[in-house]
């Protein structure tokens, strides 16, 4: 029969420990984290919406531009480009004003 010992059960608290205070780190830092290590997206999702049971439609920001992609379970999606992205063509505008 083995015997845990004292030093057992002290690296096993210091693991458990450093685990947790590894835990609360990210737990408190999350946004910070998110942005260092996402880098520059050039493509971001935003927004899903359900069409059906069956099908969805995506709407996509692609370097400034919006575009609508409609997904059907066995069909090719459908792609559509819907110009430029309300903030893009904002600040176009009043950079011409």
């Amino acid at each position: 029969m083995d015997v845990i010992t004292p030093t057992q059960v002290l690296v096993t608290l210091l693991f458990l420990g450093a685990l947790f205070g590894l835990w609360l780190f990210v737990r408190l830092n999350k946004a910070g984290l998110r942005q260092r290590f996402s880098g520059s997206n050039r493509v971001k999702v935003a927004e899903i919406r359900p069409l059906g049971p069956a099908s969805q439609a995506i709407l996509l920001e692609v370097s400034g531009r919006d575009l609508l992609v409609v997904t059907t379970r066995g069909a090719q999606p459908f792609l559509h480009d819907l110009g430029m992205s309300s903030d893009e063509a904002g600040s176009q505008d009043r950079a011409v004003i």
